[in-house]
């Protein structure tokens, strides 16, 4: 008698369980046609990262930058880093970030960002001349002046246009349509992409990108 009992118990919690299991089911099919009754994945995705009607593509690219920022961007941060001390290359990506002055002029203006238009333009001039062209950020050492890091991609967004679908492209920062017609714009307002020699710039921002990238790849 006791191990027809078991038996049977057993028989009723895994019914019980199925139960259960098929009620969670139903409810998370019912938050999937109804979004207003709660989150559900694909919900918090798309509200999260946005809609991705070019998943396909967009994981391809995903996967050339990465595998280029693996193979590529690896050996040759470590081969240039052995050549160049660390405070060169420091060095040298705040000569970039200095050249790079005029788009976020233009897009502080554009965003009424008025204190951050003239904080920029202050850093150009005193990193122009005390920092000698840039390589030294005396406006930040000495006077407290901090970067706004504006871009085009933050101007669009204040003036109310949308992000658009998820968009990848190789080297590009940009991930939806918004961000990469903004890192269009930035090449365009940027010095150095009309300065001789910019290939060493671009080199070094390539290190630079590189020793932020492998950090965050490691640690997801």
């Amino acid at each position: 008698g006791i191990c027809i009992m078991k038996k049977y118990g057993t028989l009723a919690c895994l019914l019980l369980l199925l139960c259960l299991l098929t009620a969670c089911a139903s409810d998370r099919i019912c938050l999937e046609q109804d979004p207003s009754l709660g989150w559900y994945p694909t919900r918090v995705e798309n509200e999260l990262a946005g809609p991705d009607p070019l998943e396909g593509f967009n994981r391809t690219m995903f996967t050339v930058n990465d595998f280029c920022m693996e193979w590529i961007a690896d050996p040759v941060a470590r081969g240039y880093g052995s050549i160049m001390p660390r405070p060169a290359i420091n060095a040298m990506e705040r000569v970039c970030l200095n050249l790079e002055w005029p788009a976020r002029f233009i897009t502080t203006l554009g965003s009424a960002e008025w204190k951050g238009c003239w904080d920029e333009t202050c850093r150009f001039f005193i990193n122009t001349t005390l920092g000698i062209a840039g390589i030294f950020d005396v406006a930040e050492w000495w006077f407290d002046i901090h970067s706004t890091e504006s871009d085009f991609g933050q101007m669009f967004a204040i003036w109310g246009i949308g992000p658009g679908c998820t968009f990848v492209l190789p080297f590009c920062k940009g991930t939806n349509m918004r961000d990469t017609v903004g890192f269009i714009f930035d090449c365009a307002f940027d010095i150095k992409t009309y300065l001789p020699y910019t290939y060493l710039a671009t080199l070094n921002r390539f290190v630079v990108n590189q020793q932020a990238y492998a950090p965050i790849v490691k640690g997801s």
